[in-house]
């Protein structure tokens, strides 16, 4: 009967290395789909924290440290798949700015302009409005009211 106990102590201190070279297959996996995504110049954010969190769980996982291992894990998994989401629907926002930038003939000059030549502008102010007299014909009809 005691030999129970201790077999379920193995098992489960097996399961958490089992857990996490898991967690880290997963990591290469969606690491893998943001690659194909061009995530690395569509989402930069996304996809370095998932290359750092990526090393640092395969560092943590060979050190034996499966605990740290598998949160890393699991935040590289997320933000690799964060990155292939942007990097997959950024790219209709990315050929939109191509064409924008094809037609930069059309383009007025004044956009081209430096901006400190733009601030240097003068600007339209609207002329300041004159404050209402306020009538004090309430008070003077309180004040007769009280007399009466």
């Amino acid at each position: 009967m005691r030999i129970l106990p201790i077999l379920a102590a193995l098992i489960l201190n097996g399961c958490i290395a089992g857990k996490a070279g898991y967690y880290l297959v997963e990591t290469e996996k969606a690491y893998a789909e943001a690659e194909l995504a061009e995530a690395e110049s569509l989402a930069v954010y996304e996809y370095t924290l998932a290359t750092a969190y990526r090393a640092k769980a395969w560092e943590e996982a060979g050190y034996s440290d499966y605990g740290p291992a598998e949160a890393y894990a699991l935040k590289a998994t997320a933000y690799a798949k964060a990155a292939q989401q942007i990097a997959e629907t950024g790219a209709p926002a990315r050929e939109l700015v191509e064409e924008m930038k094809a037609d930069e003939a059309f383009v007025p000059d004044l956009v081209d302009q430096p901006v400190e030549e733009a601030l240097e502008a003068p600007v339209w102010e609207p002329p300041p409005e004159e404050p209402e007299e306020e009538s004090l014909d309430w008070l003077l009809d309180e004040l007769e009211g009280d007399k009466e």
